[in-house]
């Protein structure tokens, strides 16, 4: 355990072809890389883009857009109703590539805005997943304005859907969205400040399996945000609204992770999680798919400060978490749960949630490979930690007043291992007088304190 911090808890928290695309009578013209206003949009299709992007636009072989504006880009639009995205590549099939690094900042005077988004929105049905409408970034996105309180790089004046009488998180603001038959793959790092949901997928419908199919196809193929560099997301301490980081509508969101593995990327994310799950089918016909999302926190410098929401047991999606090597999720919430049912939903949407049960669900948690290479939880947070599938070491770090030896010392929530690989272990830990008790597979003694109900450990 020496390798354990046990009393400093803020020392780990410091938290085609080219030519070709212009028509004749028109000449080319290169832009500085610097974008502003509700002009200069990227639609994600041809023949408007040329006209605003000239030469910084070519079409590729496969007839993908290619935007290469040989240095650093910005795209900024404020102040504006309309449009509420600087790409916005949507309701036609195609795939947007950005070779540079891109900066975004949307300032939206009204209720919505989705700085950058791919798929179809809201409205469409039966679309195949096959044709899809997709945004790849080849460098570094950065979502951030430093000229304002926050450093908030996505604001809406209205974050509540322009709905009077609602105060929840559903259409709220948002980074990066893909929606039905959407996909957006950040290769480079990603940094975003959003004051709303952060990254969201939200397909609405169901995708058939392909053109021509009366089948649909899985829900976690209608739309997938995929994070391949380092990942910093800032959301608001606030707690008054509710604010995501994630918002896992359907479909899937990868996070330095996909369903088998994690990779190396430095991760850290504030804010609280939601992945909705169509378990009762109160999602049909176009309120929310099922969801998966992975998150991997795969070294010391990586951590998540958040909790997991939902809209009840039912309507619980997927979150698998990676925590390794020292990395930490502080179980805290940083704003208000069950944000979905804030204040009143619309009427047609009201009957399809839920409220919050109280719970972080985490389908799947993978520790450390060893005690010295262990995942840090300090569960700060009056909600169960409830782990579906548990493998590796973890330490958990609790507060607690007195002595630590009875239940009533401790206020957070219990963690909830309801089946666990061989030899995986967990350590929990208080932060005063190093008041500790280990679980192992081939080892279970008593624990008194109700902070550890280990059922899967302990069979």
């Amino acid at each position: 355990m020496g390798t354990f911090p046990k009393k400093t808890w803020s020392s780990k928290l410091a938290l085609a072809v080219t030519a070709g695309i212009l028509a004749a009578s028109y000449a080319p013209q290169t832009f500085a890389a610097a974008y502003s206003g509700n002009s200069n949009v990227i639609w994600g299709m041809q023949s408007d883009d040329s006209k605003t992007f000239g030469s910084n636009l070519s079409v590729a072989a496969n007839g993908s857009l290619v935007f290469d504006f040989g240095e650093a880009v910005t795209f900024t639009n404020s102040g504006v109703a309309s449009p509420k995205s600087l790409i916005n590549n949507g309701d036609i099939p195609g795939t947007v590539i950005i070779k540079n690094d891109f900066t975004g900042i949307m300032h939206s005077k009204d209720y919505s805005a989705m700085a950058i988004k791919a798929g179809w929105m809201e409205g469409n049905f039966d679309m195949p997943v096959d044709q899809r409408g997709a945004v790849i970034f080849d460098g570094n996105v950065t979502l951030r304005d430093k000229s304002v309180a926050g450093e908030w790089g996505v604001t809406a004046k209205d974050i509540h859907g322009g709905f009077s009488t609602y105060n929840g998180a559903r259409w709220q603001p948002v980074g990066i969205r893909s929606g039905l038959c959407g996909d957006v793959i950040v290769n480079g790092k990603l940094d975003m400040a959003v004051k709303g949901s952060a990254l969201v997928t939200d397909p609405y419908y169901k995708a058939l399996k392909t053109t021509g199919s009366k089948e649909y196809d899985d829900d976690l193929k209608t739309a997938t945000i995929t994070t391949n560099g380092d990942v910093n997301i800032d959301t608001p301490e606030d707690y008054t609204e509710a604010f995501y980081s994630i918002a896992n509508y359907g479909g899937t969101i990868n996070v330095n992770a996909d369903a088998t593995a994690a990779r190396d990327k430095t991760v850290v994310i504030k804010g609280n999680v939601l992945t909705m799950r169509d378990g009762d089918g109160r999602g049909e016909p176009y309120f929310y798919r099922t969801g998966q999302t992975n998150i991997g926190l795969t070294n010391d410098k990586s951590s998540w400060t958040g909790v997991v929401d939902n809209t009840g047991t039912k309507q619980t999606g997927e979150v698998n978490l990676w925590l390794q090597n020292n990395a930490v999720w502080n179980h805290k919430s940083l704003s208000l749960t069950n944000g979905i049912s804030l204040g009143e939903l619309p009427a047609l949407s009201a009957p399809q949630y839920d409220k919050y049960d109280g719970i972080t669900h985490i389908n799947k948690l993978s520790g450390g490979s060893s005690e010295a290479n262990a995942g840090l939880i300090f569960q700060d947070n009056k909600a169960n930690i409830d782990i579906n599938n548990y493998s590796g070491h973890t330490t958990v770090f609790y507060k607690h007043d007195n002595d630590g030896s009875a239940s009533a010392d401790y206020t957070a929530g219990d963690v909830i291992i309801r089946n666990a690989e061989k030899d995986s272990a967990i350590n929990m830990v208080t932060d005063k007088n190093r008041y500790q008790r280990q679980r192992k597979t081939e080892q279970c003694s008593e624990c008194t304190g109700r902070q550890a109900d280990l059922r899967g450990l302990c069979k």
